[in-house]
């Protein structure tokens, strides 16, 4: 069984975002055999693991394989995910052991967390929701449960953000005209990266062609329309989509990106890379379990960014991705560790990552299981990786339970988008609403 998995790990290496989007332009014709496919895995599926004590839960996903035939490329599409992820739920029924080797685990994890953000609409039937407000979009999300709806609310701000700016609504009326004040507080970390991330990509859509000095304008006139329509304790999450968009959809316009945004502001920078190390984490090459474990795209990491600041904040956002996929699932960070642990430049920054992404994530869900159980975590009894566990993420739970341990609310969480030690992490707690930008000066 392990050679049969690495052997098919072995077949995606040369998967690129084009090959991706290819799909839905060129294979149309094949629904017919991905529908009757879904049936047969769906056929053998069964629940999802909690992460807990191998607890089964019913998939809260609404894919339903006798249902009609996907009738657009992009359904096709999310019929594939589902194909996928109900291939690895029935490879993990008849391992002997009855699990997923930690990288597969691990890319079944990023299958549900990309189809949930992706294709939210289809996950769930958002055409057919009565309430299509923001806030009613969002409670729809939320009633997937802890884990799948922080990634489906993230999904919800993308969906909504994208379909008002296709009405030809401007960016300043999204956050104004969206009953902002009927959302619940745990829902506005998503929301904010989900809304930055639709209207950065608009950004780059218009801008991408444009000379480095009206690309510069733009830049720097699109800051100042963020820094007029969101909330500022949230601002930073919009910035650091800048780094997810650009270096995934346009990678050849990163330098022209950070140079450009550190011309508005020298602190950009840093929130722009840790967006690049998440882009990182997800980039299409690395999906596959072939480049996990060890991590390739960690290379990356350490080499595209141009100076130490910029490394240590792509490091800490790949690490804050890999961290926030596999909360249920602490052993596939000990595997990371494992491999990357002994590297002392990246130390301070893979805490950091660690700690700002469950802080986040106890600010996003109601479970604080998933920080205890991290926090308590004993590495199978094997004494060298826990030593690297003990030193990482033991110190990162700590600290997490510190910054938790006060009420939330009145805090600047924006401000955990990017690296910072962790004295600076816990003073941030202490300052509440110090702002990046004075929302009043001109740019």
């Amino acid at each position: 069984m392990d050679q049969f998995f690495k052997s098919v790990a072995c077949l995606g290496d040369a998967i690129s975002v084009c090959a991706f989007r290819g799909i839905e332009e060129t294979v149309p014709l094949m629904t017919g055999s991905i529908t009757s496919l879904a049936s047969f895995f769906a056929s053998g599926g069964r629940g999802r693991d909690t992460g807990t004590t191998g607890t089964q839960t019913p998939s809260p996903l609404l894919f339903d394989p006798s249902a009609p035939a996907p009738a657009s490329p992009r359904q096709l599409l999310w019929t594939a995910w589902q194909i996928c992820r109900r291939s690895l739920d029935c490879f993990e029924k008849i391992s002997p052991v009855n699990k997923l080797p930690a990288q597969w685990q691990e890319m079944r994890n990023k299958l549900e967390a990309f189809s949930l953000f992706e294709h939210v609409d289809l996950e769930l039937n958002l055409a057919g929701a009565a309430d299509r407000s923001l806030p009613g979009l969002a409670h729809r999300a939320h009633l997937l449960g802890p884990y799948f709806s922080v990634w489906a609310t993230e999904g919800v701000g993308h969906y909504f953000a994208d379909s008002h700016l296709s009405c030809d609504n401007h960016m300043t009326t999204i956050w104004g005209n969206a009953r902002t004040h009927d959302l619940p507080i745990a829902s506005l970390v998503p929301l904010h990266a989900g809304i930055g991330l639709a209207l950065v990509e608009r950004l780059l859509a218009d801008i991408h062609g444009l000379s480095s000095n009206e690309f510069q304008k733009h830049v720097a006139e699109c800051v100042r329309l963020f820094q007029n329509t969101f909330q500022p304790e949230y601002l930073e999450i919009i910035y650091e989509a800048l780094g997810l968009a650009t270096r995934n959809l346009y990678p050849h316009l990163t330098a022209k990106m950070h140079l450009s945004l550190l011309r508005v502001n020298e602190e950009l920078p840093e929130y722009f890379w840790h967006g690049v190390g998440r882009a990182l984490y997800f980039v299409p090459s690395s999906f596959l379990p072939g480049n996990s474990a060890p991590w390739k795209a960690l290379e990356m990491c350490m080499k595209e960014p141009p100076n130490e600041t910029c490394r240590r904040n792509t490091v800490a956002g790949f690490v804050w991705a890999l961290t926030l996929v596999n909360i249920r699932q602490p052993h596939i960070m000990a595997e990371f560790l494992s491999h990357h642990g002994k590297n002392p430049q990246a130390q301070e920054a893979i805490v950091n990552g660690v700690c700002s992404a469950l802080i986040i994530w106890a600010r996003s869900c109601s479970n604080s299981h998933d920080l205890n159980r991290m926090n308590h975590y004993q590495c199978d009894g094997r004494e060298p990786i826990l030593n690297l566990w003990n030193r990482y993420v033991g110190e990162a739970c700590r600290n997490a339970l510190v910054y938790c341990s006060a009420k939330a609310g009145g805090e600047h969480l924006g401000k955990l988008f990017r690296y910072q030690t962790t004295a600076r992490l816990l003073a941030s707690k202490k300052q509440g609403h110090n702002l990046l930008f004075d929302r009043h000066r001109p740019i």
